[in-house]
């Protein structure tokens, strides 16, 4: 099997397992450094579901991963994301691991709404 293809087998394994609903005796039993790892490797990953299943794994175990250097990784899913439900869920997974960064780039969005509000308004009734 293609060592690329392995990893990915891994990975996604990984993640059915998470999410079969065994979350109490796997949390007892998960090697957090290889869940961290298989983590980093999905939301680096081209794959949208397999990047959204990532986050959904920050949000639900983010206090036990090691994923310090995968910040910039969610902010960047954070920003190209379209989907309403998907950024507010990627905003609770920064905040899962650095609260502060979550917090900036909150006030970052309302800044921006409240430039896009000015702007409509002075578009729709400027002379």
């Amino acid at each position: 099997m293609h060592r690329g293809a392995t990893k990915w087998s891994s990975l996604l394994v990984v993640l059915i397992v998470v999410t079969m609903g065994v979350s109490q005796t796997f949390s007892q039993t998960v090697n957090w450094k290889d869940f961290s790892i298989g983590i980093k490797m999905a939301l680096k990953s081209q794959n949208q579901g397999l990047q959204e299943s990532a986050v959904c794994m920050i949000v639900k175990y983010g206090t036990k991963l090691d994923l310090d250097e995968s910040i910039e990784d969610l902010v960047k899913f954070y920003r190209n994301q379209q989907a309403e439900q998907i950024r507010k869920l990627t905003l609770l997974a920064i905040y899962q691991l650095d609260e502060q960064k979550a917090f900036d780039l909150l006030a970052e969005q309302f800044e921006a709404d409240q430039r896009e509000a000015i702007e409509f308004i002075t578009t729709r009734y400027s002379m």
